[in-house]
């Protein structure tokens, strides 16, 4: 709904079509752009899509059946004529509907553009440059990897399951061989940061959120504040300039300076990998982390700096801050 409100298709109805939602379902969400369609079969399937609406009244829809933001078909706005997608030279015929059945037509059209070849290869390589690319956003992946995720997308069941198609991409000899490191951008850092501590947020209203947003803000990535509907992309960027308050955040987490976090008890978390004794906190910080990547001279530091006698809990903190402000966590 979100998505298809931002993109006007509330206003999408049979005397008036509005193309936006359609153009991006094809070019964001399925098969790309200008692969294989032209811009007949766009109006077509804003055709297709009339009707398809979003609840904006703030005490529901049709007598309480949906609440404000849901989404919900409305058969008087919707054109019930024949319509014909064509895609690589093939037609397919949708026959025009009435009533509650309208809303199938476009139940169809999802159908028929999800199980094309063409969204195979454009899932495929988005997903491929994403996990591979590192920072490097027009990365072109190796068309054999490709090849591999887009024939697992049309074979398994059912069609387009992500779950194998990921267990290709991060198998360890594709990660180990193909992959470029992958900065961790500003949402992915706050909420693995949560995890890294094992963090559990304390009820405060919504003092939680706000950190969050602040922190990310803070990082150059404003949560619902990016323009364009394809999102953020993954370039260097968010280091520039940025690492600072990368650091910052890494430092308030670990010592329990940030609201609406339970208090983080490093010694417990040691103990669960047996790394509680002196010289050999480091490495298990470096195992709960980063699940042993760092090198071995990072391993070191922070463990010259937590030293090798005994230590207080405070100082156990910050050398987990420090570990998480190392290049090694700060990629992925």
């Amino acid at each position: 709904p979100a998505m298809m409100l931002y993109l006007n298709n509330n206003t999408n109805v049979a005397t008036a079509p509005n193309e936006n939602y359609a153009r991006e379902l094809l070019e964001l969400h399925t098969l790309g752009v200008d692969n294989g369609y032209d811009q007949a079969t766009i109006q077509e399937l804003a055709r297709v899509l009339t009707g398809w609406s979003v609840c904006l009244n703030a005490n529901g829809c049709q007598g309480g059946l949906f609440e404000y933001g849901d989404f919900r078909y409305i058969p008087g706005n919707h054109d019930t004529g024949d319509k014909t997608l064509i895609i690589e030279g093939t037609e397919f015929f949708i026959p025009g509907r009435s009533g509650a059945g309208g809303q199938d037509e476009g139940e169809e059209a999802l159908t028929i553009l999800t199980e094309h070849p063409n969204c195979a290869d454009f899932m495929a390589r988005k997903l491929c440059r994403f996990f591979l690319g590192g920072l490097n956003f027009e990365y072109d992946p190796p068309e054999d990897v490709v090849q591999l995720v887009k024939w697992t997308y049309l074979n398994t069941a059912p069609i387009g399951d992500i779950r194998p198609m990921l267990e290709i991409i991060l198998h360890h000899d594709v990660l180990t061989n193909v992959a470029a490191p992958k900065f961790r951008r500003p949402f992915d850092l706050v909420t693995s940061g949560v995890r890294a501590v094992a963090g559990e947020t304390v009820p405060t209203g919504n003092g939680f959120l706000s950190n969050m947003r602040f922190e990310m803000t803070a990082m150059g990535m404003h949560p619902n504040f990016w323009g364009p509907p394809n999102g953020p992309e993954d370039t260097k960027t968010w280091s520039e300039g940025s690492m600072i308050p990368r650091w910052a955040y890494v430092e308030n987490l670990a010592t329990n300076s940030l609201n609406d976090i339970a208090n983080f008890a490093v010694t417990d978390l040691l103990a669960q990998v047996g790394a509680t004794a002196p010289g050999t906190q480091a490495q298990g910080m470096n195992d709960i982390l980063t699940g042993g990547r760092m090198s071995e001279k990072e391993v070191e530091a922070v463990q010259e700096f937590i030293g090798l006698g005994a230590v207080l809990e405070s100082r156990l903190k910050e050398a987990y801050a420090l570990a998480m402000s190392l290049p090694t966590y700060q990629f992925i």
